[in-house]
Parts: C-alpha cells; sequence; structure tokens
C-alpha cells in the first residue's frame, strides 16, 4: 500500500475508532466509506452499515441509494415511496482488497455473486446482513411500477492498493460480465 493511502486509512481508522478490527476488516470498512461517499455525496452514514458481514462470498459491502437517501431497511424504502410516489434507486456492489494486484479470479468473483444477488433466488448467501440487502432489492423490485423516469443503476467496484494498467483479459473479462448484467434488462445502467 503506498503511504498515501496508507495515511488516508490510518486517519480513517482512528476518526472511527476500528483499531481493534484485524486490518482487512479496516481496508473493507474504509473502501465501503469511501465507495459509497463517492456514489451518495455524504459522510454522514455508518459504513458498518453498508458490510454484507463475515464470510460473505465475493461482496464486501452493499450500498443501496433510494431517492438520493442511503437505505439500511425495507421500512425506509416503503417510507420514500409514500413520501415520493417513485423510487430512482442505485445499487453500488464493493469487493475490497488490500492485495496490489488486480486478480482475474477475483474480479470473475465479484461479477459471479453480483449476478447471484440479482438473481431469483439468492440463497447462496446465509449472512443477516445479506438478507436484509436481499430483502431490500426484491421490495424495490416488487415496486418497479414506482420507478418512472429509469430502472436501477448498478454500480459495480473492485478495490486494491494496485494500479490499473488496462490488462486486455482483464477488460474482456469486465465487459463480458458486464454485458451479462445489462442482459438481465434489470438496470438502466450498469457501471
Amino acid at each position: 500500500m503506498d503511504s498515501i493511502t496508507r495515511s488516508f486509512l490510518n486517519d480513517f481508522v482512528e476518526n472511527k475508532s476500528i483499531s481493534h478490527l484485524d486490518y482487512s476488516k479496516q481496508f473493507e470498512y474504509f473502501v465501503n466509506f469511501c465507495v459509497i461517499n463517492k456514489e451518495y455525496d455524504s459522510i454522514s452514514f455508518d459504513e458498518k452499515l453498508c458490510s454484507t458481514g463475515n464470510s460473505t462470498q465475493g461482496i464486501d459491502g452493499i450500498g443501496i441509494i433510494v431517492n438520493n437517501k442511503l437505505c439500511n431497511s425495507v421500512s425506509e424504502i416503503q417510507q420514500l415511496i409514500e413520501l415520493n410516489r417513485m423510487l430512482t434507486v442505485t445499487f453500488v456492489i464493493i469487493q475490497a482488497k488490500t492485495s496490489s494486484k488486480f486478480e482475474g479470479s477475483q474480479i470473475e468473483s465479484l461479477f459471479r455473486w453480483t449476478k447471484t444477488f440479482f438473481s431469483i433466488s439468492p440463497d447462496l448467501f446465509a449472512t443477516e446482513e445479506m438478507r436484509n440487502f436481499i430483502d431490500m432489492k426484491e421490495f424495490i423490485y416488487a415496486n418497479s411500477r414506482f420507478m418512472r423516469e429509469r430502472n436501477p443503476i448498478c454500480s459495480i467496484y473492485y478495490c486494491t492498493t494496485g494500479k490499473w494498467n488496462d490488462d486486455a483479459n482483464l477488460l474482456s473479462s469486465i465487459a463480458s460480465n458486464k454485458k451479462e448484467l445489462e442482459d438481465l434488462s434489470l438496470f438502466d445502467k450498469v457501471n
């Protein structure tokens, strides 16, 4: 990890009082915070609520932004529907790796588990946190009649401390997996 990123991570760990957590969990929370902040444009949220829990395969964080609000429960989404009579949704899917490499197998895993999350029966996820995210996702699509402006956006982030080099094999894998997600016809756009 470069010294600038390490400095930001150390400040984050100190400010959030999470020094008791192992390094990979600290990095996961840091990445969740940075990515959600980028998508949500706010620092007023608990990044721990974006965590998918321990031992969740392939996905370390999920943010579900509904009508410009980061939501953590079905009841919050229901309230927004009642208040606004519409839904604009962005799903943010995050994988955090402390490695300095962009590994094809890990990127493939992120896409595979993202497709599983959006499948009709995502029963392979076992954590309580993932069950909550699945419930919110299913509630959103069950209320798709309120999506007047567009289908949801799906933004996928594979975050590592390495430098991206436009590797042709990785670009091909990403393009292929992105197309598979687009072909589900669940999203207005996949980023």
